[in-house]
């Protein structure tokens, strides 16, 4: 009985002993996944710090800049110029699309209209336009349209007002 209780004894020990392996693993495995994700989380937050400096660069400058889709044609990013020019929110720009600023655009032709910078890229259009402030006004305008094409999702339309203050001062 006796050697049958040892072998039980050394039979728990081993079991014991790769319990206790098996947990040093999984702390390892669980301290190097903390880790990363702590690494990866850095990452983002530099990235979104880098991005949010960007914007309030776009946001000092006195010239409107305007970012729309390509396919629904609303605005995806407007910069505190346009939001001053145009007496919007950033939130009502962001149901609005380039047409409902630009009166003399018809909507339905807006796709035909921009199709050849989507075709190629690195062409851009200088317009003399007006816009339309919230408050109707419209005010003459000269704009630089160029599509910017973006890896892994769909590129935007860009463009900018050098001349909006000048035109309206």
């Amino acid at each position: 009985m006796d050697n049958d209780l040892l072998k039980e004894n050394v039979l728990l020990r081993n079991e014991i002993r790769i319990l206790h392996e098996a947990a040093e693993l999984t702390a390892d495995l669980v301290i190097q996944q903390f880790e990363q994700t702590e690494i990866e989380k850095r990452r983002v937050e530099e990235a979104v710090a880098h991005l949010e400096g960007f914007k309030r660069t776009l946001d000092q400058t006195s010239d409107c800049v305007f970012m729309f889709d390509p396919q629904t044609f609303r605005f995806a990013y407007v910069n505190q110029g346009g939001v001053n020019h145009s007496g919007y929110r950033e939130e009502e720009l962001a149901s609005l699309t380039f047409a409902d600023l630009g009166p003399t655009f018809i909507p339905a032709r807006l796709a035909e209209f921009f199709a050849p910078l989507i075709a190629d890229p690195k062409e851009s259009i200088l317009l003399e336009t007006t816009h339309k402030r919230k408050n109707g006004v419209e005010v003459p305008v000269e704009i630089f349209v160029q599509y910017i094409s973006q890896t892994n999702a769909n590129g935007r339309f860009f463009f900018d007002c050098p001349q909006y203050f000048q035109a309206t001062a």
